[in-house]
C-alpha cells in the first residue's frame, strides 16, 4: 500500500487497530497518547502528528514503513541544478 499524506496513515491506523480488535483507549495508552488524540488523528484533525509517533504507531500494529525512490536521482539532480529545489 502506498501512503503518501498523514491522512492516509491515519486511515491505516485506523483500519488496523479495528481488525486487531483494538479499542481506542486500550491503543492510545499503548501509544502513549490522549484518546482524544488518537480520535483527532484518526479523523485527520492533527495537522502535525509527528513522524516518531507514526513510526511507532506502525510498529505496535504490525506494520513498517518502507521508503523508495520515487523519482530517478538524475532528474532531481537535474531540478536542484536548475533551482527547482521545491517538490509538490
Amino acid at each position: 500500500m502506498i501512503v503518501d499524506s498523514t491522512r492516509g496513515y491515519a486511515r491505516l491506523v485506523k483500519q488496523r487497530r479495528r481488525a486487531l480488535g483494538l479499542s481506542q483507549g486500550t491503543f492510545a495508552a499503548k501509544l502513549g497518547v490522549s484518546r482524544r488524540w488518537l480520535i483527532d488523528f484518526e479523523n485527520d484533525k492533527v495537522p502535525n502528528p509527528g513522524f516518531a509517533t507514526i513510526l511507532r504507531a506502525l510498529h505496535l500494529l504490525g506494520l513498517s514503513l518502507d521508503v523508495r525512490q520515487s523519482v530517478p536521482i538524475d532528474q532531481l539532480a537535474d531540478e536542484f541544478a536548475a533551482g527547482k529545489d521545491e517538490r509538490p
